[in-house]
């Protein structure tokens, strides 16, 4: 493919490059927004930062976004990366954990802070939910509410029956992975206090070659078989990995291919990898230069993407655009749908359905029990330990494999419990050299899920499931609480992953003390 050619066809947004059905060739003319989106919103920035304006000198003390994927990871990247004093705390709730959601609440004066409900369809079971919760918090107070989303979706109605403070409709030709320049990622960036002029204009200023050359090293990899493509960041940058992580994920893994992202995995070794790595370093200083080093020394492709300051994140984000797009044109794929996401909400809507109010969900039987630690699986994983069962399970995998924990767990607040995960992956890193992910439930299902049923059947799923918190959390407009939703999502996913034929195991911890039942966990991942 000649670079100049895939340039010029990008700016005249020719949806041929991507398919040659002419339906699916009118559905992606009708996803390519983000190619001038930065162009179009710098013309709409006065309207945005007068809204800023108002609301940080109208007296709110903090911001909570409601939304799933695209329409949270910009803004969580935006509030981690940028330290400003000039905006408002932002704090991004994208779960369903009752857990989570609690510590959450108990970090705001819900009186004094402003909600965003963040959603193209309108229709996320998990952002109605917190709406749902977070309104009757407020009392009913529509004031404290405003609305991001496409025009004529569910929650524009929505906004206009509980009196939203204001309801932004954004262009429908900007899919939500890419709609980082858009009213979804620039409401919440202008609320923080980031510079949304400098923003754009560093976008702007890209040099689309780069981009395009990237995106056709990362297809020919992949064909190649080097499809985990590993991300290095600077400290200080690191948080973009996740917003990567979706947009690499959602739009190759599918049609059997895929390229598998793995992020905010420690820099190791040249033998802690296997020959399906490459590696991609995000680089702001020179603090990981000579780990990175030895891994190019080492043999492997590594491709550095230099930051000049904090603002280059906006080249960043539109490189990382293009390049996905180019890379999904090589690998003739369309990158800007995602046909396997609806498994897991259907399977989950089906279990929802089924569920009786006041009942509980339907569990299967366990394998067996190790204090507390419950092993679900099929007959053909063997009983009698954990040890036994997980060795058996991982040493399973063949040449090109990769591991995901999908921990339906606590994430908010829970520190020591995402240590101890990132501890289960050095160790499978480093006794099985296979490339481990690492997503919270039910997060991952709008970002790497796509990948995990519509990528290759190379993935080695290892689900991780807790008991109810004491304190229910109920929400309201709905006839299950949020532990239900969550765990319902959890089997929905589980049951997608084996309709699939992908090879999966179950671990739940039963009892409230779950941190040192994963901290047994963990033990046993080391011994291995």
């Amino acid at each position: 493919m000649k670079c100049r050619n895939l340039i010029d066809r990008l700016w005249a947004k020719d949806s041929t490059l991507w398919s040659t059905n002419p339906d699916v060739q009118a559905k992606i003319q009708n996803r390519l927004g983000w190619l001038t989106s930065p162009n179009q919103f710098l013309s709409r920035l006065s309207e945005i930062t007068k809204f800023s304006a108002e609301i940080i000198q109208s007296g709110y003390q903090a911001v909570v976004l409601l939304g799933m994927g695209g329409s949270s990871l910009a803004p969580e990247v935006f509030a981690d990366i940028f330290k400003t004093d000039d905006g408002l705390p932002l704090t991004v709730l994208d779960t369903t954990d009752p857990s989570s959601i609690a510590q959450a609440q108990q970090s705001l004066e819900i009186d004094q802070t402003l909600f965003i409900v963040s959603t193209k369809s309108g229709s996320t079971i998990e952002t109605r939910s917190l709406f749902h919760y977070f309104y009757q918090q407020a009392k009913g107070n529509g004031d404290q509410f405003v609305a991001i989303t496409d025009p004529g979706s569910k929650l524009v109605g929505l906004a206009e029956e509980c009196r939203f403070k204001s309801c932004f409709l954004n262009p429908v030709d900007i899919g939500g992975r890419y709609s980082v320049f858009s009213y979804f990622g620039l409401i919440p960036a202008s609320l923080i206090g980031i510079d949304l002029e400098r923003l754009l204009k560093n976008a702007i200023g890209l040099d689309w070659q780069l981009a395009v050359d990237f995106g056709l090293e990362l297809a020919r990899h992949s064909l190649a078989g080097r499809d985990k493509m590993t991300l290095v960041s600077s400290p200080g940058i690191d948080k973009i990995g996740c917003w990567v992580e979706q947009l690499i994920a959602e739009s190759t893994g599918k049609d059997g291919k895929g390229i598998i992202p793995v992020d905010a995995e420690p820099v190791g070794v040249v033998n802690d990898y296997g020959a399906d790595r490459i590696f991609v370093y995000l680089r702001l200083d020179n603090e990981l230069d000579s780990q990175v080093g030895a891994l190019k020394e080492g043999g492997f492709p590594v491709y550095q993407h230099d930051l000049a300051d904090l603002y280059d994140l906006g080249q960043s984000f539109l490189y990382w655009e293009l390049a996905t797009a180019i890379a999904g044109t090589a690998l003739g794929i369309n990158p800007f749908d995602e046909p396997n996401v609806t498994e897991s909400k259907n399977c989950t809507a089906e279990i929802l359905n089924d569920f009786p109010t006041g009942t509980k969900l339907p569990e299967e039987e366990y394998l067996f029990d190790d204090g507390g630690i419950q092993i679900y699986g099929t007959e053909s994983h063997p009983k009698g330990s954990i040890k036994k069962c997980l060795s058996t399970f991982l040493s399973s995998a063949q040449l090109g494999d990769y591991t995901a924990i999908m921990a339906y767990t606590p994430s908010f607040g829970s520190f020591r419990v995402a240590d101890l995960f990132e501890r289960i992956r050095g160790s499978i890193r480093r006794v099985y050299r296979l490339a481990t992910t690492l997503g919270y439930g039910p997060r991952f299902l709008h970002s790497t899920g796509q990948l995990h049923k519509g990528g290759a059947n190379n993935g080695l799923f290892i689900q991780v499931t807790v008991d109810c918190p004491e304190e229910e959390l109920p929400i309201p407009e709905a006839d299950y609480d949020f532990w239900t939703l969550k765990m319902a999502q959890a089997y929905g996913d589980l049951r997608a992953l084996l309709d699939k034929n992908r090879r999966v195991i179950r671990i739940h911890i039963s009892g409230q003390d779950i941190e040192t039942k994963i901290e047994k966990l963990t033990e046993v991942f080391e011994q291995l």
